[in-house]
């Protein structure tokens, strides 16, 4: 029974030290200077209009064969690779990493509303015409959001505060998903399109307001 007791109690303390472990990781986030430049990010994983399972099987509803659809998708990931490559001449030229991740971010959520227009008329193309540019805006904010964090973030922090940015970034990532099993019918995907379109907005709004003007007034 001792030893029974005393398992049980190294269990316990193990729980709790683990679930303070936790509490203290939240707290280094949420008190680093960057905060919203990684809530931002993590509001932007829940954009689903991007060539994943969802937006190529409202894609191919709409009349397009996943032939075009298979080649669209590779020239989306050609536009991420291109926006690696812009990014580093976007930042020489502006030398100011928070206006080249609000850049980055306005030009993203600039061409989704030409994809949300394509949604509301129903037209595939203006869906695709809109998506695949995005693609150089989301990697020129993602790269900028990683320098920022680097440049800010202590040392020492760093895993903290990478970790419970990864588990956010996860937890937004699954939302489009569960809307996606609530509104499973073709005529509703319009739903979660627009949930998606609302959070890249919310995020240029924290980017703008949270990031880039709070530096400017303090310069």
């Amino acid at each position: 029974l001792d030893d029974n007791s005393a398992s049980s109690n190294m269990n316990n303390a193990s729980s709790i030290s683990s679930t303070w472990g936790c509490v203290e990781d939240i707290r280094v986030y949420i008190f680093q200077k960057e905060l919203w430049a990684g809530v931002a990010l993590a509001f932007l994983y829940c954009n689903v209009m991007t060539f994943g399972g969802l937006l190529m099987a409202y894609l191919n509803s709409c009349g397009l064969t996943w032939e075009v659809i298979g080649l669209c998708q590779g020239a989306s990931n050609f536009a991420g690779l291109l926006g690696t490559c812009i990014f580093a001449l976007l930042q020489r030229f502006l030398n100011d990493v928070r206006a080249t991740a609000l850049c980055g971010i306005c030009w993203q959520f600039m061409l989704l509303s030409v994809s949300m227009f394509g949604v509301l008329m129903k037209n595939p193309w203006f869906i695709i015409v809109g998506v695949i540019p995005s693609r150089i805006g989301l990697w020129i904010y993602a790269i900028a959001s990683t320098q920022l964090f680097q440049q800010t973030v202590p040392e020492k922090e760093r895993g903290k505060v990478g970790g419970v940015q990864t588990s956010l970034n996860s937890l937004f990532q699954t939302i489009p998903l569960i809307l996606g099993m609530i509104y499973s019918d073709v005529d509703d995907y319009w739903k979660v399109l627009v949930t998606s379109y609302l959070s890249n907005g919310t995020a240029v709004l924290m980017v703008l307001f949270g990031v880039y003007l709070p530096c400017r007034k303090s310069n």
